[in-house]
């Protein structure tokens, strides 16, 4: 698993050079996909070489039954314990260490993939009025 996630990730890295301070004219989008921490050589956000990329899609967010976007997996967005994360932390798991990579690489855009193959039944029915975009947009 942590090799075909290493191998997805070169795809986008590896070909481009590490990123300057000067805005570039490229996007160059990584894919963390939330259940590689669960592997038995797991791929964790620490692993992910944020100096080379501009984008990150974090996958994925689902849509409630309230048509709302709600957590896929809470252990692992923020309950899952990373090395040096305190036991009495409020905020730990993948979402605490999005945060902190966002604060070592502030440039770095952090997108969360709603849906997925698995969980995108309830698409229609968010878009389907303007107060139902509404409410999906501002959860």
């Amino acid at each position: 698993m942590r090799l075909r996630a290493l191998l997805f990730l070169s795809l986008f890295l590896f070909t481009a050079a590490p990123m300057t301070a000067q805005p570039s004219q490229f996007r160059i989008v990584g894919y963390f996909a939330s259940w590689a921490i669960y592997s038995d050589d797991p791929y964790l956000v620490t692993d992910i070489p944020a100096d080379r990329l501009t984008h990150l899609n974090y996958a994925f967010a689902r849509i409630s039954d309230d048509g709302e976007i709600a957590l896929m997996d809470e252990w692992g967005d923020t309950q899952f314990p990373y090395p040096g994360d305190a036991d009495d932390q409020p905020l730990k798991g993948n979402f605490n260490q999005l945060q902190q990579l966002k604060d070592a690489h502030p440039n770095l855009k952090i997108l969360i993939s709603i849906g997925g193959w698995t969980q995108s039944d309830k698409f229609s029915d968010v878009a389907l009025t303007p107060e139902s975009r509404e409410k999906f947009a501002r959860s």
